[in-house]
């Protein structure tokens, strides 16, 4: 027998077979733990960097051929371990931690292909409005989204956040948005292509369409030089939305000479110059209409606004408007307790009449004001079956500042039970209430210096405003015309509520807009707009705020040591 060799330690001398086996056995280690730090490496780059999907996909390939190496270079060892008692325990052990694995990463994938999410603030403030998501459903074509943001700019650094979450928020609603973050300081050329001048125009972000471009900034412009946040960013995101795919813009008129509120005018509560910018976000040009000059309303007027006139029409612009209206005109008609007798004329063939007084309401008005009705959702259409496009998306209140009633003229198809705010004779002429007064407690005043009830005033429900839609003048009684043009009338008897002043209170906004929209053909744009920036403060007084602050730092720190030490004297 030959006797075998032996080290200094005792063991037996390994040959090259046996050396080439641990070289082969580490290989196979070292490949198997390089191709798992590579996938979860894959995993953490795809979680947290969303542009870098070549990396992804590069750490992921490198991880499978790093497995399969270790797989094929150690198989024999692999065999001998698994037929091993220790082996096969901790190969079961193994295979029940993979298989827990990939059921959690489909629950996760899953949950993010189909999450919920649910908003608890008291003002919406991380759910995009109605009309931002109806906006984005109904896109027919791509929009993409480029943010320049400079990573270390510390402004930037501020309003990048908000911006993305909510550029998030539109590319989650709908398939044919998308958006991508540049930082112009690198890739200058893209800043110039979308033409952006990062130093003017610091964190812009461009809404590209077909070759429609419309920047919005998130930084504005103050007029000492400084920027400051832009705190709109929902509204301006879905007017460039508007203005990109919209390849036609339709022009707004508003009636002026006649002391009308003025929608150019930006410094005073009463006129309309917030009017103007909404109008605008809903991508309207608007213009003025000097009709006694013009002597013709323009064929491009898609919308004709006629807003609480002081003086009456000279005698040669009413045959125009009357012309206008029975070629099938759309006309928003703003009244007051005092508009003057050819505006209320205009009125009538098509089938209503202005109110002379205001409508008190001792139900439902602004407090302390009976001549403010307030309208409630359940005021908006008080007929079953019968809504209106304008109002059914409106669920906050309203309220008219000394509004006139508007009365349907009486007909052979006038509501025995609700004549003083709807009538209906198809296909002649409908009238549809928009917002009407109580039912109780509220009639038509004459009396500008009194709110006490006659047996003679008109008594509510009152409308507040109607919806017209005629093919033929309230008089007539020959056959209509197959060729027939629909002539559209909106009437609210008061102007106020569109005001600077108050048409950013409750859903005043939406009843103005919701009435150009429907006027104009434009029903995809009938909605809840976004909301404007409401800033919330909480205000404390010095015992309150010692009250939060000592109960932070001192009172739940010796609770916590205190049940602490009572678990520790229990246990010991």
């Amino acid at each position: 027998m030959v006797p075998t060799q032996t080290g200094k330690t005792g063991n037996k001398k390994r040959g090259p077979l046996g050396s080439l086996s641990d070289y082969i056995g580490n290989v196979s280690a070292a490949a198997f733990a390089g191709g798992v730090i590579a996938l979860i490496a894959s995993g953490l780059i795809h979680l947290l960097g969303r542009e870098l999907r070549g990396a992804v996909i590069a750490f992921f390939a490198i991880g499978l051929i790093l497995i399969l190496t270790a797989t094929v270079t150690g198989f024999e060892t692999l065999r001998a371990t698994v037929k091993s008692r220790k082996g096969f325990y901790g190969l079961n052990t193994t295979a029940m931690v993979l298989i827990f694995l990939a059921i959690a990463s489909i629950i996760i994938f899953v949950g993010a292909k189909n999450n919920a999410r649910y908003d608890v603030t008291s003002t919406r403030d991380f759910s995009l409005s109605r009309q931002s998501r109806e906006v984005l459903t109904n896109l027919q074509q791509d929009v993409e989204a480029i943010a320049f943001f400079v990573p270390t700019n510390a402004q930037q650094i501020i309003v990048r956040g908000p911006a993305t979450d909510l550029l998030d928020e539109y590319e989650r609603r709908s398939t044919r948005f998308s958006y991508r973050v540049v930082d112009p300081e690198l890739e200058p050329g893209e800043a110039r292509r979308f033409g952006i001048n990062p130093d003017l125009t610091p964190g812009a972000i461009v809404f590209s369409s077909q070759g429609s471009l419309q920047p919005v900034p998130t930084l504005l412009v103050q007029s000492d030089g400084s920027f400051t946040r832009n705190t709109n960013l929902e509204r301006t995101f879905t007017e460039a939305i508007l203005s990109v795919t919209h390849t036609t813009q339709k022009t707004v008129y508003f009636l002026t000479r006649h002391g009308e509120r003025d929608p150019f005018n930006d410094t005073e509560g009463t006129e309309y110059g917030q009017a103007l910018r909404e109008l605008q976000g809903d991508n309207y040009i608007v213009r003025p209409l000097d009709l006694a000059a013009q002597q013709i309303v323009p064929i491009d007027a898609a919308v004709l606004v006629i807003a609480s006139p002081k003086t009456d029409l000279l005698e040669n612009e009413v045959a125009p408007l009357q012309a206008y209206l029975k070629g099938g005109g759309n006309l928003l008609f703003l009244a007051e307790p005092q508009t003057p007798a050819r505006f209320r004329d205009l009125l009538k063939p098509w089938g209503v009449e202005l109110g002379h007084g205001s409508v008190v309401d001792f139900v439902s008005s602004v407090s302390g004001q009976p001549r403010a009705p307030l309208v409630r959702r359940e005021a908006y259409n008080p007929l079953p079956g019968m809504t209106s496009p304008i109002t059914q998306p409106i669920t906050d209140v309203t309220f008219f500042q000394d509004s006139t009633a508007i009365i349907p003229r009486k007909g052979p198809a006038t509501n025995p039970d609700l004549p003083n705010i709807f009538y209906r004779d198809p296909p002649r002429i409908t009238i549809i209430p928009l917002a009407t007064s109580s039912s109780t407690l509220s009639w038509l005043e004459p009396d500008p210096n009194a709110n006490k009830q006659d047996p003679n005033d008109l008594i509510g429900p009152l409308a507040l405003g109607v919806a017209i839609e005629a093919n033929s003048p309230f008089d007539d009684t020959g056959a209509i015309p197959k060729d027939a043009k629909t002539t559209q009338i909106v009437v609210f008897g008061d102007g106020d509520f569109a005001s600077s002043r108050f048409i950013t209170s409750f859903a005043n906004r939406d009843m103005f807009l919701n009435s150009v929209n429907w006027l104009a053909g434009d029903y995809d744009l009938i909605s809840v707009r976004p909301k404007l920036f409401e800033p919330r403060l909480l205000i404390l007084t010095n015992s309150s705020w010692n009250y939060i602050r000592w109960s932070s730092l001192l009172i739940l720190p010796v609770l916590v040591a205190l049940a602490g030490g009572i678990v520790w004297w229990r246990r010991r």
